[in-house]
């Protein structure tokens, strides 16, 4: 879908880095821009490779004005510029929107930070947990208790590549009217409301949040874990239709008969003894004899899986959400996921292994009509390793 767009990459971490990596997958042409010390989360091979596969990789150095030079030059035949620099870094590098605008007014240059860049924190640092913290992630997962939760699979930075991705597409597709390239931003702190979207309506009549102390299991008897002999099964019913396929699941226990029952206003008031016959209910089944009753019937359902589960579960399988991948900075095939766009007639993949570092700054500078002495002149000056 994106083929013959080019971005340029300077950003590091889950929310630009896995950002951009989805515009690759669309098929844009990624060259990722580091430093001689690389992307700082090099060192975590699986997170790295994962946020960074399809891209292709340069190393200049920003400080020189030679390095500066190889980044205008290419700006010129750019589509997007990506960076996550703290507000004020991009200005003083020389690859501000400004500078870089002037060069190319066609360019989408897209910024994202931990705060925004204006406010009382627009300096500030800032990563997933601490947004999680500022937002009311961690308070609402405590559901109450004097000690709140993180959320360990960053849910801010997921929620906030989603925005960050989305921006430049939309950005894209408004040049594509106009001709006209823009600045587009998006924070950590947008993606933390965005992801709680339903939680920051305010309005009269709006249910309390639930809280509760130690062995919290869920807001209601037809929305919580349940033990089984064997691990965990989490049930959600929500409406009359999965209501209705509980009783038929668990015909035994005649809920569908039990007055106590026999309306959701009914069910919340006797929420307590609901979740005390489900419990004894599960505890004498094992999980897969829990969740054969319970999809056969069609209620929404699920076992509790450890990540180990996950590759091997059938959907996910099928889906082929997860694929084995050559990546050279693992130093062979890694397990990972596969492109999650599903488009039929421009289809996703990831056309490349993430890039070693400065892997293809000759070929780039080859392309920008660097002559092979220039470029030999380069690494002398140690503009580029």
């Amino acid at each position: 879908m994106l083929e013959g767009v080019r971005v340029l990459d300077f950003t590091t971490a889950i929310a630009g880095s896995y950002a951009i990596r989805l515009l690759a997958d669309l098929g844009a042409d990624v060259i990722k821009v580091e430093s001689f010390e690389g992307d700082s989360f090099r060192s975590q091979v699986g997170n790295f490779v994962v946020w960074n596969s399809g891209k292709r990789g340069i190393v200049v150095d920003l400080r020189r004005k030679e390095g500066r030079e190889i980044i205008y030059r290419l700006v010129r035949n750019v589509d997007v510029i990506a960076q996550n620099f703290r507000p004020g870094t991009a200005r003083k590098l020389g690859i501000d929107y400004e500078t870089l605008s002037a060069i190319n007014p066609r360019l989408v240059y897209s910024s994202a930070s931990s705060w925004g860049d204006t406010g009382p924190y627009g300096g500030k640092p800032g990563y997933d947990p601490v947004l999680q913290a500022e937002s009311g992630i961690m308070a609402s997962q405590g559901r109450g208790q004097a000690t709140p939760m993180d959320l360990t699979h960053a849910e801010v930075d997921i929620a906030t590549t989603a925005l960050h991705a989305y921006s430049i597409l939309a950005a894209l597709y408004a040049r594509e009217a106009t001709g006209q390239g823009q600045h587009v931003k998006t924070s950590l702190m947008a993606g933390a409301l965005a992801v709680q979207a339903d939680t920051f309506v305010f309005c009269q009549g709006k249910p309390a949040s639930p809280s509760a102390g130690d062995g919290y299991l869920g807001p209601a008897a037809t929305n919580r874990f349940y033990k089984t002999r064997d691990g965990w099964t989490f049930i959600e019913c929500e409406d009359d239709r999965s209501w209705e396929a509980l009783c038929q699941a668990l015909v035994e226990l005649r809920l569908k008969d039990d007055e106590r029952f026999s309306s959701p206003a009914l069910r919340g008031q006797n929420d307590g003894a609901l979740a005390a016959i489900l419990t004894q209910a599960f505890s004498t089944r094992s999980s897969a004899e829990a969740l054969e009753q319970l999809q056969g019937a069609g209620v929404p359902s699920a076992p509790v899986n450890g990540y180990d589960r996950i590759p091997q579960e059938p959907q996910v399988v099928a889906c082929a959400l997860l694929g084995d991948y050559y990546q050279p900075v693992a130093r062979g095939y890694l397990k990972q996921q596969g492109t999650f766009f599903k488009l039929a007639e421009t289809p996703s993949s990831i056309s490349r292994p993430a890039p070693l570092l400065g892997e293809h700054t000759r070929e780039v500078l080859s392309e920008l009509r660097y002559s092979p002495d220039e470029i030999d002149h380069l690494r002398e000056l140690r503009v580029i390793p």
